[in-house]
């Protein structure tokens, strides 16, 4: 009996006991061989996913992106969020596990040259979708932010003696091709055309590196300045710096704020997405709202999409607050954003739509320019002409949307720009970077600016040689390495 029992043991030993061991011993090596390879597969994916939302991404608005973790998809679009996490984390991480476990049914040995070769894919895309070597090759490059920068707390601007009011609007994405009728069989802008023949507008708005997307749009229009991460090596630093973002610039609501002016921004997306809110509240703005503030106060969730808060509903709002300011007497600057015409699919909101009249991607670009239009009309019909200046810009030029194919037949792309109202009309032959909207803005209310420039931004209306061809190969590289760019961040 006791040999019996003896043997059953050892038995149960070597064939239970000893093979779990084996089992477990074996089980690691594949755990960390799938996470590797599904780490490898997500990478691969990421550009194409980010290609397919946006269009072209530069590796400087990929890396601002995955520095800016404060919040970078809070608010975000949740079909967007949701395809991330489809496309980019759950497909790669079952293609790994598949892969691995044929692997290790028929050939073991091969799976370490499969991790290797996933991972060179994973590379390649990165370098070559992200455009990478441009970046690198940016980082190496002679300074030339700081022979161009003239810092605008250094310049003497004098306000008009009658302080006009200032309402900027950014429209997402809008472009002056939108109102080619060859192109898109209508006038998208057709309800801007009144105020345009009461303004003028610049022919040519280049899109100069780190300028390509909303928040470095309105950096560079506001501070004359790219938007980009100090470098890889950095970003410690600078992650230091952002609850104050950009704390050494002296920008827009700086300027008009020690002028007297209150500064109010209205957002349709989440403040907390790309720092918006923490730029604004740095910079002079005193009144600072986004998606998560108009919830609070009562904007009914059928007027806030994924993304934000509509177009329709947010000019709203705009228009009711005008008319609050306007029966105040210190002078103001409303700034607006709106979201609607964000890509890749754009957003219907409950005033326009195919039982309105606007059908697909073009309809939100034409319900967007017409709520636009309507606050415009509003200042009109309140005789409010003589009191306020008008800019409207679109933020940057297109990405990733619906009729990009018909956009792309456009030979000169250009950001949509009016400067309403005036008695300068029509259209003005003049090629000007995002950086130069600072000073022109301030020029066109009436400021006076000792030397016409600030920032990399000189005066449209007044400054000479805008178009020189050495002014743009020095915009070119604005990204390269710049101490004197790191202190607008804080660094010494």
């Amino acid at each position: 009996m006791k040999a019996i029992s003896s043997g059953a043991t050892r038995v149960f030993y070597e064939r239970v006991w000893v093979g779990r061991s084996a089992w477990r011993q074996q089980l690691w090596p594949f755990l960390a061989g799938w996470v590797a390879c599904s780490a490898a597969f997500s990478a691969c994916m990421v550009p194409r996913w980010a290609a397919k939302q946006f269009g072209k991404v530069g590796f400087d608005q990929f890396l601002f992106t995955l520095w800016d973790s404060h919040g970078a998809w809070v608010g975000a679009d949740q079909r967007m969020v949701r395809a991330f996490v489809r496309v980019c984390l759950i497909n790669p991480s079952l293609l790994a596990l598949l892969l691995l476990l044929a692997l290790t049914w028929w050939r073991h040995g091969v799976r370490r040259y499969v991790l290797v070769l996933a991972w060179l894919m994973a590379a390649i895309s990165v370098v070559r979708d992200f455009d990478v070597p441009k970046y690198l090759a940016a980082q190496f490059g002679q300074d030339q932010f700081a022979s161009e920068y003239v810092d605008p707390a250094t310049v003497a601007i004098h306000a008009p003696q009658m302080k006009p009011n200032l309402l900027l609007i950014y429209v997402e994405s809008l472009e002056k091709a939108y109102g080619n009728k060859e192109v898109f069989g209508e006038d998208l802008l057709a309800t801007m055309r009144p105020f345009e023949a009461k303004g003028f507008q610049f022919s040519q708005i280049k899109q100069t590196p780190g300028t390509g997307w909303t928040i470095a749009g309105i950096i560079s229009s506001q501070c004359g300045i790219p938007l980009k991460i100090l470098g890889l090596w950095d970003a410690n630093s600078q992650d230091r710096a952002f609850p104050s973002f950009l704390p050494n610039a002296s920008c827009l609501g700086d300027v008009l704020a020690a002028h007297g002016y209150l500064n109010v921004f209205f957002n349709g997306p989440d403040l907390q997405f790309s720092g918006m809110g923490k730029f604004m509240h740095t910079h002079g703005y005193h009144e600072v709202l986004g998606k998560q503030e108009w919830l609070a106060r009562g904007v009914s969730p059928d007027d806030v999409h994924d993304w934000g808060v509509a177009d329709d509903q947010l000019l709203k709002q705009a228009r009711q607050k005008l008319d609050d300011l306007m029966q105040q007497t210190q002078p103001f600057n409303l700034t607006l954003l709106t979201i609607d015409t964000h890509g890749p699919d754009g957003f219907e909101n409950r005033s326009c739509g195919p039982a309105h009249g606007f059908n697909g991607f073009q309809g939100v670009v034409r319900c967007s320019v017409t709520a636009v239009s309507r606050l415009l009309q509003h200042i009109e019909e309140r005789g409010w002409q003589s009191r306020i200046k008008v800019v409207v810009l679109g933020d940057h030029l297109a990405m990733k949307n619906p009729v990009e194919v018909k956009l792309e037949k456009v030979s000169e792309r250009t950001p949509y720009n009016l400067f309403y109202p005036s008695d300068r009309l029509g259209l003005i032959q003049q090629r000007m970077a995002y950086f130069d909207f600072y000073p022109t803005i301030l020029s066109f209310m009436g400021f006076d600016i000792e030397g016409e420039k600030l920032g990399l931004g000189r005066n449209a209306l007044r400054a000479s040689g805008m178009d020189d061809p050495q002014r743009w190969e020095k915009l070119e590289g604005m990204l390269h390495p710049s101490t004197r760019y790191a202190r607008l961040w804080g660094e010494r």
